[in-house]
């Protein structure tokens, strides 16, 4: 099922893409023609997503901005103390903006993905689903997950990158 949210967790520094990221949030950083939120956002309007919520920190202006003419309504979660928190608090603040009712997708800033990805993932009809990249293993820094069979049991970046993707 098609969420009628999307909440996009754009709040961080984006350090490891020094210098590209000093004066422009990591979110924004360009991939071939486009942003990455910018092909994020194109990607669920087409989808059928209804409306945008992004939790934002780093550079808030040059975020907002680049939404001003989205092909969805956006509204944000200004995360002041992003660079003190995880984006477990980001995710927090964005959700208390989600209306009574509504369906929600959640998706990391700096992710850049296919279209058919999306298809798979808004086809599940679980009370939850995530998209997973198994085809090879992550880096150790990178958000990871735990999962036996089709069932995830952790998320996180602690998790040993030999038995996670």
């Amino acid at each position: 099922m098609t969420p009628t949210t999307a909440i996009v967790l754009a709040a961080g520094v984006g350090s490891r893409l020094r210098p590209l990221t000093e004066h422009t949030p990591k979110c924004l950083v360009s991939v071939g023609r486009e942003t990455i939120l910018g092909r994020l956002v194109g990607q669920l309007a087409r989808a059928g997503v209804g409306e945008l919520i992004v939790a934002t920190g780093h550079l808030d202006g040059l975020v907002r901005e680049a939404l001003r003419d989205a092909p969805m309504p956006a509204r944000f979660a200004h995360c002041h103390d992003h660079a003190t928190t995880q984006n477990v608090v980001s995710l927090q603040r964005a959700m208390a903006l989600v209306g009574v009712g509504a369906s929600v997708v959640k998706f990391d800033g700096d992710v850049v993905l296919d279209d058919a990805v999306l298809t798979r993932l808004f086809a599940d009809d679980a009370d939850g689903a995530a998209a997973v990249d198994d085809g090879a293993p992550p880096p150790d820094e990178a958000m990871k997950v735990y999962a036996e069979g089709a069932r995830i049991r952790r998320f996180g970046k602690g998790i040993d990158p030999a038995r996670a993707a």
